[in-house]
């Protein structure tokens, strides 16, 4: 009786006349329906047509359509969902919200999402698999003239209206603008979809709780701040432990924008969809909550550097200087400045990784540079971002690390927390570029008067100077920051620089000169004799590790109050010259080159290998700006008169190329 596609379209003084040919069947309420089935055979539903959501269109099953339905057998706010797939999807209507609904022929199946207000089951009529049959009574609507016609053509568009957060009822599906009041990080979820969460509010003042689903993260909303505004359509008002929330699937058409909340803000706005409509009243509407949002004080507030309080939670937009990602402990470490010094005493933390920064930067950047540490759930944006970039740093905390100490640190999981970049051209990054271009190298801010040459930066400028004298007197193991001078380097022939090291037992290997014919051969055979030490250390299979090279140099240090013999070597050394691997300078001619020239600048333009010590203080020696760690060689003596003798060693330094 149906249509070739299982369709049966009728006029409404036409449902009687088709009604009659059902007096041999059984209506089934939707009450009743307790378990699943593959055919009605001699019964048949009825119900009206409550939301309809925009079809969806597949490559492997064609166009689906899914509706929600509901007869007087079902409480208030309950409805069924019905899925159409294949030809009978076709040809129905866009819009049948109102019209009666008979369904001949469907299966029914489990509702596996089982929202609040739909029924433990759903209706499917697939054409693809079985015959469904639905006969679809069109409503009526008025005119403009009062008059009674047929509904309006399927392609007809309705005007979209918008309900304030405080009018929102259970059950319905609706239009919203709302203030993001906070939001966490897009997540996946236990299915297959992404999911954003996200809290609104608006002039009434009511706040509106949301989780969006997606099958992609780029498809849910781009909110890069609190005060972001988001405009949300067709998500339905669930209860969810008495209290309204929203939930948008985007396979029931749930669509969103977001547009920048900061008055005088362009209004660009930011969506995946190239098919959304952005009206006169769209831009009224955005205005006016821009109006309201700025009348309120309960936004975070953007700071500077120079103005954070110890405890205070703050949002900074700023430069990256540096990015260091700790795989295993799940941290990320950021160097960045705003071009205005703090009065806290930041704890820097070293760096277990080598980091990515630049260096001409950070001698710019100097003390003016904080350590901001974020953690675990915040590590795929980080990974994305580049040094130089400018970022707006949400809900940094100036937590109490240890007396007037503090951490600046973005906790895990917390609404609000992140990182975003900016683009170029954003109003607020050509105000900092203009406060950073007035700013001179700052890298000399704290040197010795000695000279005005500063050879490097660390990654802790804000760790205050002291002398190797202070150093040779304070405890041990420790870490500092100094400021000293290059008297000698050694070893004495610079070939002798790099060595064969085995990360796992810490081996070291000496490259002979003959080594320069066979250099592949050299390797295997140092990695032979590893096998038994790195067995002892960690009794694994004896598989010959792979070795590396890695530089293996001690700096003679001094200032006006002492010398100092400090360490150079393995990953230290390659923070000090990211720029130049370490390779066999037997071979690597042009290495070698380079490094002479490096340690010659170092020395004042001397050549460290043939100019006698006495004759180095003659030279006019930059500065080298460093972190010194002292330490146990062999460990920590056991008792008084356990002597150990005490090791320095340079780290998270690195070499400014001139």
């Amino acid at each position: 009786m149906a249509g070739s596609d299982g369709l049966v379209c009728l006029l409404p003084q036409k449902e009687k006349l088709f009604c009659a040919q059902l007096s041999n069947q059984t209506r089934l309420e939707l009450n009743t329906i307790d378990q699943c089935c593959v055919q009605l055979g001699d019964k048949y539903i009825k119900g009206t047509i409550i939301t309809q959501w925009p079809p969806i269109h597949s490559n492997v099953v064609g166009k689906q359509v899914e509706f929600a339905m509901r007869d007087e057998s079902l409480p208030d706010g309950k409805y069924i969902t019905v899925h159409l797939v294949g030809t009978i999807a076709n040809n129905f209507p866009l819009e049948a919200v109102g019209s009666a609904i008979y369904i001949l022929e469907c299966s029914i199946t489990e509702n596996m999402t089982n929202p609040t207000q739909s029924h433990d089951f759903c209706i499917t009529c697939n054409s693809n698999v079985s015959s469904p049959a639905i006969w679809l009574v069109k409503r009526k609507v008025h005119n403009s003239n009062g008059q009674t016609e047929d509904s309006a053509p399927p392609c007809k568009k309705q005007k979209m209206g918008y309900l304030s957060l405080d009018s929102l009822q259970t059950g319905a599906t609706v239009n919203v603008y709302g203030i993001v009041k906070a939001f966490k990080d897009v997540r996946k979820s236990n299915g297959q979809d992404y999911y954003s969460t996200l809290v609104l509010t608006d002039e009434s003042e009511a706040e509106l709780s949301c989780n969006l689903f997606d099958p992609s993260p780029m498809g849910l909303p781009q909110v890069k701040s609190v005060g972001d505004i988001l405009r949300l359509h067709r998500v339905m008002i669930k209860d969810h432990c008495g209290n309204k929330q929203g939930v948008g699937l985007k396979k029931r058409g749930c669509s969103n924008v977001v547009f920048d909340g900061r008055p005088g803000a362009d209004m660009t706005p930011r969506t995946s969809s190239s098919s959304f409509q952005f009206t006169d009243y769209d831009k009224q509407r955005v205005q006016e909550l821009r109006e309201w949002a700025a009348q309120q004080d309960d936004t975070q507030p953007c700071m500077k550097l120079s103005s954070i309080d110890k405890g205070s939670r703050f949002d900074l937009i700023c430069q990256i200087v540096s990015i260091g990602i700790d795989e295993i402990n799940q941290q990320a470490h950021l160097s960045v400045w705003d071009g205005t010094k703090t009065s806290l005493h930041v704890q820097t933390t070293e760096q277990v990784v080598r980091p990515r920064v630049d260096a001409s930067l950070a001698a710019r950047a100097g003390d003016l540079m904080v350590n901001i540490t974020m953690y675990d759930n915040h590590i795929d944006r980080i990974r994305r971002l580049e040094c130089c970039d400018f970022v707006r740093l949400q809900n940094v905390h100036a937590a109490n690390y240890s007396g007037d100490i503090v951490n600046l640190c973005i906790h895990r999981s917390v609404s609000g927390g992140g990182v975003f970049k900016y683009s170029p051209n954003d109003p607020d990054v050509l105000k900092l570029k203009q406060v950073l271009g007035r700013i001179e190298d700052t890298s000399s801010s704290h040197q010795a008067e000695e000279s005005s040459d500063v050879a490097s930066v660390t990654l802790h400028p804000n760790r205050p100077l002291e002398t190797i004298a202070n150093i040779h007197n304070s405890k041990v193991p420790c870490k500092h920051h100094c400021r000293a001078q290059v008297t000698q380097v050694l070893p004495p022939n610079i070939e002798m620089m790099v060595k064969l090291y085995c990360p796992q037992c810490r081996a070291r290997y000496d490259i002979a000169r003959g080594d320069s014919t066979d250099d592949t051969r050299r390797v295997h055979d140092a990695g032979e004799q590893c096998v038994a030490a790195c067995h002892d250390r960690t009794p694994t299979p004896q598989v010959i590790p792979t070795l590396k090279y890695a530089y293996m140099l001690e700096l003679i240090l001094e200032d006006y109050t002492g010398t100092l013999n400090a360490f150079l070597v393995e990953e230290d050394a390659a923070h000090m010259f990211p720029d130049l691997p370490a390779a066999n300078l037997y071979v690597d001619h042009t290495t070698r080159d380079e490094l002479l020239k490096r340690l010659s600048y170092l020395c004042g333009g001397a050549n460290p290998f043939d100019t006698p010590v006495a004759s180095m203080k003659s030279y006019n020696r930059p500065w080298l700006d460093c972190c010194i760690k002292t330490y146990y060689i062999g460990g920590k003596p056991k008792g008084s008169n356990d002597k150990h003798k005490i090791g320095h060693r340079v780290f998270d330094t690195i070499f400014i190329i001139k």
